[in-house]
This record gives structure tokens, sequence and C-alpha cells, in this order.
């Protein structure tokens, strides 16, 4: 999957290859569901059901419109968590992009922007869908796995 050009997953997602790292486009995908644990996953779909999850696994940052910044560790016992869970309930995405480095920027209509760097030691977020897999890989970098590919592409 690594080179130029735009791939269509379904009738919601494109992923186009940008110099620096990868975007997503998204024609209608709201936010269907949140799920706190050791970490939080997003779960988004379409009119259509076709379904991306977001799990962010690592300490990332929340921002909001407002100019208000919230570090937040997916693991730890935080009140902010559930606010971040509200704030994202029935939110739709506006714009998502993952960069080499492996940092992730997600982009909500309501305001509320995740910017998810990469961890050191473990896989700080991914993006799932039944045609793929994005995600950080530690250390940083970015990791794609198509459906049927024997291995992940590092970028």
């Amino acid at each position: 999957m690594n080179g130029g050009g735009q791939v269509h997953l379904g009738d919601v997602f494109t992923l186009h290859h940008r110099r620096a790292g990868i975007r997503l486009d998204f024609h209608d995908a709201g936010v269907r569901g949140v799920k706190l644990t050791d970490d939080i996953a997003v779960q988004l779909a379409d009119r259509d059901r076709d379904e991306l999850r977001i799990t962010l696994a690592a300490p990332f940052e929340a921002r909001h419109a407002g100019g208000e910044t919230w570090p937040i560790d997916p693991a730890g016992d935080d009140e902010r968590l559930g606010r971040i869970a509200f704030a994202l309930r029935h939110a739709w995405l506006a714009r998502c992009e993952a960069d080499d480095d492996g940092t992730l920027r997600a982009v909500f209509e309501r305001g509320l922007t995740v910017v998810a760097p990469p961890a050191p030691d473990r896989a700080a977020w991914a993006l799932s869908h039944a045609a793929f897999e994005l995600g950080a890989v530690p250390g940083g970098g970015l990791a794609v796995h198509q459906v049927g590919d024997a291995a992940p592409h590092a970028r």
C-alpha cells in the first residue's frame, strides 16, 4: 500500500497517501459508541453500517475548540475520560490524518481534536476497518496493513 494515490474502502472511507503520511476522508462517519477500558475505543459507522474503530492505547491530547488542552492517559483513572466520551457521543469525524512519525490527528465536528503521538514501548493507537489497519509503530513510525497482506507496510 506504499506509494501515491488513493484507496477506496467501502462507501465511507478513502485513504489518501500524502508526502508525510496518510489522510483518511470520511463521507458521513458518525460516532456510534465509545468504550473505556485500559484504552479508549471510538466506534464510527456510516448510514450503511460500514465501520471503523479508533483505539487509543497510550497517552494523547484532547484539544477543545475553546483552546483548552487536556493530556489524557487511557490507562489512568481520569475523570476526563468520561468527559471525552461524552463529548464524542453522536459526533461526526470531520478529518483524520496520520503522519509518518506515527502521530494521529482526529478532528470531530463538535470542536474536539484528538492528537495521539507514538509511544516508545507500545502501539499508541490504531484505526481498524474490515479492509485495513493503520497504526503507530512502537518508538515512532506508521504501519499500514491491508486485509490479505502478509505483513504490515512500514512508512
